[in-house]
C-alpha cells in the first residue's frame, strides 16, 4: 500500500512536468504499480469480548479497554481524550484529539486527519457509569498525590497524571489478551470488533462509518464487507415474514 501510494504521488507530480513540458513523457505510465489485498478483518464473537473486558478490569486499564469497545475509538484517540472533551449528562464524547508518540519529538497531540474523524460519539449507559466510576476515582488520587500529580485533564493518565504512552498500554494489552486466552490479538481488533458487532445487531452502516470517523460510508462497507452477507440474508428472510404476517 506504501509503494502505491508513492507511485501515485510521483505520477502527479511526473504528470505536471510533463505538462510544463519539462519533460518528454511520464516515467511513472510505463510502471507497473502494485495490487494491494485488502486483508479480512478477524471478527470476534461476543464470548470473547466479554473475555476480553473481565481480563482487562483486573489491570489498570479496564474503563480504558471498555470504552475502546463500547465506542471503536483508535488508541491515540483514547489516550488523548480530555475530560472538557466528554459530557457524561449527554452520553457523549468528542473526539477532537489524538496522542502519538514521534520520533524527535516523544509524546505529543495531534488534531485527527479527516473532518470524519472529528466527531461525536454517543455513550453506552453502561459506560457512562464507567466513565462517572473512574472519574471519581481518578480525583481521589489526585487529592492524595497533591503537587505530585500533573493535571493534564486527560481521562486516562498514569498514576503521576501524564499521559500514557502506547508502548506502555500494549505491553499491558499482551497481558490481557493472555490473560483472556485469545491468542494474539491487536487493539486495533476491538475497533473491528466493534463495528462488526454493531453490523450484526442490525446498526445502520451510516451509523458505523460516523462512530469509527471513516471518511465516506464506502469504507465501512469495503472493510466489513465480509459481515454483510449474513445481514442480507437476514434481512431477506424477514422479509418474508412481514409479507407473511399480512396474508
Amino acid at each position: 500500500r506504501t509503494v502505491l501510494r508513492f507511485h501515485q504521488i510521483l505520477h502527479v507530480a511526473l504528470r505536471h512536468a510533463r505538462k510544463w513540458q519539462m519533460l518528454a513523457n511520464n516515467p511513472a505510465d510505463d510502471v507497473e504499480p502494485p495490487r494491494v489485498h485488502q486483508s479480512e478483518v478477524r471478527l470476534i464473537p461476543a464470548a470473547d469480548v466479554r473475555a476480553l473486558l473481565a481480563a482487562a478490569d483486573a489491570t489498570p486499564y479496564g474503563c480504558l479497554v471498555h470504552l475502546a469497545v463500547s465506542t471503536g475509538m483508535r488508541m491515540g484517540e483514547i489516550l488523548g481524550l480530555p475530560w472538557h472533551a466528554v459530557d457524561l449528562d449527554a452520553g457523549a464524547l468528542h473526539v477532537q484529539q489524538a496522542l502519538q508518540w514521534l520520533p524527535g519529538e516523544g509524546l505529543t497531540f495531534r488534531e485527527p486527519k479527516t473532518r470524519g474523524s472529528r466527531r461525536q460519539v454517543s455513550l453506552s449507559p453502561a459506560s457512562v457509569s464507567r466513565l462517572r466510576e473512574h472519574r471519581h476515582a481518578q480525583l481521589e488520587h489526585r487529592l492524595i498525590m497533591g503537587s505530585g500529580y500533573n493535571d493534564n485533564d486527560l481521562v486516562f493518565t498514569t498514576a503521576l497524571g501524564t499521559p500514557i504512552e502506547p508502548s506502555n498500554l500494549r505491553r499491558t494489552w499482551l497481558r490481557i489478551v493472555k490473560a483472556a486466552g485469545l491468542g494474539h490479538l491487536r487493539f486495533h481488533d476491538i475497533r473491528h470488533a466493534h463495528a462488526s458487532l454493531m453490523l450484526q445487531q442490525g446498526v445502520h452502516p451510516k451509523i458505523v462509518s460516523e462512530r469509527l470517523g471513516h471518511s465516506s460510508i464506502a469504507i465501512t462497507m469495503n472493510t466489513y464487507s465480509h459481515v454483510l452477507p449474513g445481514l442480507q440474508q437476514q434481512a431477506a428472510e424477514q422479509f418474508d415474514e412481514l409479507l407473511a404476517a399480512g396474508s
